[in-house]
């Protein structure tokens, strides 16, 4: 019998690669040289946000979300809450802390949603530069796998992502 030894796909590593080769040897790639046809398989699972400051004050638009991090569902929508609001892993001070530091973020953590679900998700963040030089986007990708808490034993129950993300 012959042996799966093939590695699981990480979409947050695949992105971390494409994004690595493009900025060469600098500290970030700009956003005009991002073509997001190179990362088309995980394009569903990813998204762009502006990031600026004005008058002091760091903040963000998202620009674009991918259909597969999209409101399908009541537990989609309150799991896609979680990971892009400011509330609860805030969303915001990763994006600042991308901007201020120009370094990736990679971020593999879990959370139990109001179905008594725990949710594993990883997600990662990386920098590109605007016409000024400065961060002004950051591209990322989210995944994340739904396990049945309701008995206490975190058996996975269902899967709304790629089954190989942990």
């Amino acid at each position: 019998m012959l042996e799966n030894t093939e590695a699981p796909f990480r979409y947050h590593e695949f992105l971390y690669e494409r994004w690595n080769t493009l900025r060469g040897g600098r500290p970030f790639p700009t956003f005009a040289e991002w073509d997001m046809s190179s990362v088309a398989k995980i394009a569903d699972y990813c998204f762009v946000a502006e990031v600026f400051n004005k008058a002091g004050k760091n903040g963000y638009n998202l620009v674009s979300r991918g259909a597969g991090i999209s409101t399908t569902n009541e537990q989609n929508k309150e799991a896609l809450d979680y990971l892009f609001s400011d509330q609860h892993m805030s969303f915001g001070m990763l994006l600042e802390r991308v901007q201020v530091y120009g370094k990736p973020i990679t971020e593999s953590s879990e959370f139990v949603d109001s179905w008594n679900n725990i949710i594993r998700f990883r997600r990662c963040l990386l920098p590109m530069a605007s016409e000024t030089g400065v961060v002004g986007y950051v591209i990322g990708c989210v995944r994340w796998k739904r396990f049945d808490n309701r008995h206490g034993d975190g058996k996975k129950s269902s899967t709304w992502s790629d089954p190989n993300i942990f």
